[in-house]
């Protein structure tokens, strides 16, 4: 068993030195490292079983309801629209658990190899 670090979340992961590649749940307790940010465009169904129905008029008017609107704070730039863990706006993204496809024996070389 071979210890690499997962290039993402940086948790280390023990493996078979003889495979070729793995897939790792990103789980370092960091949400913004943890999830990605996928951008909505329709319905959608996560690994995990989440649902999502969105349908073509909320995708194109997506953002465009502020509360704000027209109001000093809108004028001022002081958005008050949800964001994710990563920074961007709720209503054009959602997060999802991210799965770091690792290849195992190009992190071995690397590892006992700096140079590479």
């Amino acid at each position: 068993m071979v210890m690499i670090n997962c290039p993402r979340c940086q948790v280390r992961i023990g493996v078979n030195p003889n495979d070729n590649d793995t897939v790792h749940k990103c789980n370092s307790g960091t949400p913004a490292l943890d999830n990605e940010d996928v951008q909505v465009t329709g319905n959608f169904e996560d690994s995990d079983g989440t649902t999502g129905n969105v349908g073509p008029y909320q995708v194109k008017y997506a953002g465009l309801a502020n509360s704000l609107w027209g109001t000093r704070a809108w004028v001022e730039d002081q958005d008050d629209e949800k964001r994710t863990s990563r920074g961007r706006k709720t209503s054009y993204w959602r997060e999802r658990q991210h799965f770091e496809h690792i290849k195992i024996k190009k992190r071995i070389a690397m590892q006992t190899d700096p140079t590479r």
